[in-house]
C-alpha cells in the first residue's frame, strides 16, 4: 500500500494514516526508496541503535558530498543533530555545559512574558495564537538567551523557518534557492555577532559559548554560529506551534480544558500529554550503517529510515487510548524530544514555554474559539506547525467558572 504524505488530508490530520501503518505496514518502504518506521518499540530501539547514523543521507541535497556546493549542507554537517559518535559527545557536551549554565544564572521569567503578551488583546476579544502570542514569546526567550538585540528579532525570525528544511525532504528547487539565501545571511548575522561578542562579551549564552572549553576541546567560530543557528530556530519554530497544538487539543477535548482550569497544579502533565499527542515535530532520519533486519524486513547499508515519533506516541501497545487526551495522564515517556545521548538538549526549556503558554491561556481566557474553518497548517510532512491560528475569545475573571 502507498501512502501520500503529501495529501491534504494527511496534513490537515496524519494520525489515521499512521494508525493503518502502525497496525498493517509498521516498517514501510515508501516508493522513494526510504524505510518509514511507526510502532513505538521499534522507534525507541532505533533511537539508541549505533549500526544506524544520524548523518544526512549521500543522496540528500544536505550530504556530505555537497558540503562545497551548498551551504545547507555545510551547515547540517555541522550542528549535532547530524552528527555520530565521539564528535556528537564531544560538541554536545561543551554545548550543553555553556546552555545550562547560562540558564541556571540567568532563567528567563516566562510566566511574566506570557501574561505581558496575552493583555495587550482582552480588549479586542481575538487574537492570533502563533503571531500575537506564541512566535513573539518563543523569539524573546530564546533571543535574550542567546544575546540576540531586540530589533533584530523579526530579521532572524524568517531565516529560522528556512533552517527547518534541514529536517525534511526539501520538495522544490525554488524552496532549496530561497532556504540557501536565507541560511547565508543567517549565518553572516551571527557572524557578525560573534565577532562583536569575542571583543566585548556579555551575559548571554554566544558568550558563555565563546568561552566554553572541557579539557583541551572548544567549539570553533564556525560551530558556535551554525549552533546558534540550530538553538535560534528550534527555539522559535516548534514551540509556537507546540502552544498552538496544545489549545487547540483543549478546545477539541473540552471536559480535558475544564478539568486543567479547575486543576492547573496539573499543568506540566497537561504539557506532556500536549507534546504526546500532538507534537510540532513529527518525525526524525537516519541511515543504516550496515545491513539489518527490522521485523523481518531488510534493510540494506545506506538506506534512510525515518522515525515516526508522533506515531510512536499514539502507539497502543505502549500508551492506553492513545488518541484520547488525558491531562491525568502519569505513564507519559512520550518521544517527542527523542531519547538518549541524542535527545533534544532545549526539551525542559521548551516544556517550560509550552506549560506558560498553556496556563496563561486557560487561566485568562473564556469562550475560546478558532476563528474561520480553514486550515491554517504548513503543507510540510515532518512538521506540524500553523502559519496562523486566529483565536477569538472572552476575558475570564478569576471567579468566573471556564466556558466553551
Amino acid at each position: 500500500m502507498n501512502y501520500n504524505f503529501s495529501d491534504p488530508t494527511f496534513i490537515v490530520d496524519p494520525y489515521p494514516t499512521y494508525k493503518i501503518m502502525r497496525e498493517h505496514d509498521p516498517v514501510y518502504k515508501s516508493p522513494m526508496g526510504y524505510w518509514v518506521l511507526t510502532q513505538y518499540t521499534d522507534i525507541l530501539n532505533a533511537l539508541g541503535d549505533s549500526r544506524l547514523s544520524n548523518q544526512p543521507s549521500r543522496y540528500a541535497v544536505i550530504g556530505k558530498r555537497n558540503i562545497n556546493k551548498y551551504i545547507s549542507a555545510e551547515i547540517a554537517n555541522n550542528i549535532i543533530p547530524f552528527m555520530d559518535q565521539p564528535i556528537h559527545k564531544e560538541q554536545r557536551r561543551l554545548i550543553s555545559k555553556a546552555y545550562f549554565s547560562h540558564l541556571k544564572e540567568t532563567p528567563p521569567d516566562i510566566n511574566l512574558l506570557a501574561k505581558n503578551l496575552l493583555e495587550k488583546h482582552y480588549s479586542k476579544g481575538h487574537i492570533d495564537l502563533i503571531q500575537d502570542f506564541g512566535k513573539p514569546l518563543s523569539t524573546q526567550v530564546i533571543a535574550e538567551n542567546i544575546g540576540v538585540p531586540t530589533e533584530d528579532w523579526g530579521l532572524l525570525e524568517k531565516w529560522s523557518e528556512l533552517f527547518f528544511y534541514l529536517f525534511v525532504p526539501i520538495p522544490s528547487n525554488e524552496i532549496l534557492l530561497k532556504m540557501e539565501e536565507g541560511l547565508a545571511l543567517f549565518r553572516h548575522y551571527f557572524s557578525n555577532l560573534l565577532n562583536l561578542r569575542k571583543n566585548r562579551p556579555e551575559n548571554d549564552l554566544i558568550s558563555k559559548l565563546i568561552g566554553t572549553r572541557y579539557n583541551e576541546t572548544y567549539l570553533t567560530d564556525i560551530q558556535i554560529v551554525d549552533t546558534c543557528m540550530l538553538l535560534f530556530a528550534d527555539g522559535v519554530e516548534n514551540i509556537d506551534s507546540a502552544i498552538a497544538n496544545s489549545i487547540v487539543a483543549l478546545i477539541e477535548h473540552p471536559e480535558q480544558l475544564i478539568l486543567l482550569q479547575k486543576h492547573p497544579e496539573k499543568s506540566r502533565l497537561a504539557a506532556d500529554e500536549c507534546l504526546r499527542y500532538d507534537p510540532p515535530a513529527q518525525l526524525i532520519a537516519k541511515i543504516a550503517k550496515e545491513d539489518l533486519l527490522i521485523q523481518d524486513k531488510l534493510i540494506k547499508q545506506g538506506e534512510a529510515i525515518i522515525l515516526v515519533l508522533a506515531s510512536a506516541n499514539r502507539d497502543s501497545q505502549y500508551f492506553a487510548f492513545p488518541d484520547r487526551l488525558d491531562i491525568t495522564r502519569e505513564k507519559n515517556n512520550h518521544l517527542t524530544f527523542g531519547y538518549g545521548k541524542h535527545a533534544c538538549i532545549g526539551g525542559r526549556l521548551a516544556t517550560d514555554q509550552i506549560e506558560a503558554g498553556i496556563m496563561c491561556i486557560v487561566n485568562n481566557l473564556n469562550e475560546l474559539t478558532v476563528q474561520n474553518n480553514e486550515s491554517y497548517r504548513v503543507p510540510r510532512f515532518g512538521h506540524r506547525w500553523f502559519n496562523s491560528l486566529p483565536l477569538s475569545f472572552t476575558k475570564r475573571s478569576t471567579s468566573q467558572p471556564l466556558s466553551l
